[in-house]
């Protein structure tokens, strides 16, 4: 699937992201609501609650993919994603998760290991 964002997207090859607000009836599909699932960042494209013709939507069901491809011009970004079930992305929520609760002990004892008299 095609899709634009209106801005910067911090978006690489094989990444998974969920997009929630968007104007369906395009092609690409323009984006205004999206989350890196790989990386937990939500990004707002600058469309986002501005008045148009045609103003973007919550999605009734969330788009999951994975990203094929993208490119940053000079005022958008263009990308392809590879639609897959949402069970397939919650490895990577749980993997994130974990990751964060590691980092976090690692921090205490360093903390605790520091101050030691």
């Amino acid at each position: 699937m095609r899709c634009q964002f209106d801005g910067s997207l911090d978006v690489r090859r094989g990444e998974i992201v969920k997009i929630t607000t968007a104007i369906s009836d395009t092609d690409p599909l323009r984006v205004s609501v999206i989350e890196n699932v790989t990386s937990g960042k939500r990004q707002v494209s600058r469309i986002e609650g501005v008045m148009m013709v045609k103003p973007p939507v919550k999605l009734t069901e969330p788009i999951f993919g994975r990203v094929k491809s993208s490119q940053v011009d000079q005022y958008n970004t263009y990308f392809e994603i590879e639609e897959i079930s949402p069970k397939d992305t919650e490895s990577k929520e749980e993997h994130r998760d974990l990751q964060l609760a590691q980092d976090i002990q690692v921090y205490v004892m360093r903390k605790k290991i520091v101050r030691r008299p």
